[in-house]
């Protein structure tokens, strides 16, 4: 059954809709970011859409190794399915990107740093926090990744290789996928102090994508 919250001014409300709601402000102000506008309007070139793929090889090693770690909790758990996990489709797009030895040749941003380090703390110490971020990331990826992974292609002729990271081909139904994941949500036996810190959460989540995309395009311009 899911936990409903009276919310004044908003009747009953599911956790899954406090999150998206709640969280509104913070995560359109990290979209209507000028780094997220070229990319999406394919004024990037292409070495500037390979240093956006670096930094989320630095995020998604943090996201995935605290995915893997957490998969046994009992909470936190049933929201990590592997399907998600990113790495190797990652490690396939940045070797055409890149090149051979894309390892020692990609550097993380310090907002990049600051934002992994905070989600892998969060993997040991508070799992509901780490799926904060798991849950801003990944549902974020299934919304508008494909949209994000066609633009790429057609501006820089990508086919496959390159944009691996926007497919989730194990995934059949993004929206039946989401759905799931927001029941979740609703049916976690989190008390109203802990929904409110994973609200926080994903708002400083958000605030810490921002703080990457702002970083991301002073080094793009500075390239």
């Amino acid at each position: 059954m899911a936990v409903e919250i009276q919310v004044q001014g908003q009747g009953t409300l599911p956790f899954s809709v406090r999150v998206r709601e709640e969280t509104r402000a913070d995560h359109e102000r990290a979209e209507r970011a000028t780094f997220v506008s070229d990319l999406v309007g394919g004024r990037l070139s292409r070495d500037g859409f390979a240093t956006f793929t670096s930094q989320l090889w630095f995020l998604y090693q943090a996201l995935d190794a605290g995915a893997a770690r957490l998969r046994q909790d009992p909470v936190v758990g049933p929201f990590l399915d592997p399907r998600l996990d990113r790495g190797a489709a990652l490690a396939t797009d940045l070797e055409t990107l890149v090149g051979s030895g894309w390892q020692d040749r990609i550097r993380p941003l310090p907002s990049t740093m600051a934002h992994a380090t905070r989600i892998a703390t969060l993997a040991d110490e508070w799992p509901a926090g780490y799926l904060a971020h798991h849950y801003l990331r990944y549902l974020g990826d299934l919304s508008g990744g494909k949209v994000l992974g066609k633009a790429a292609q057609r501006t820089y002729g990508l086919t496959d290789a390159g944009v691996r990271f926007y497919r989730f081909e194990a995934i059949p139904s993004g929206r039946e996928f989401k759905d799931h994941y927001r029941r979740l949500l609703d049916q976690a036996p989190w008390s109203e102090d802990e929904r409110q810190r994973i609200l926080a959460e994903v708002a400083l989540g958000f605030r810490m994508s921002g703080a990457m995309f702002e970083e991301l395009a002073g080094a793009v311009d500075a390239a």
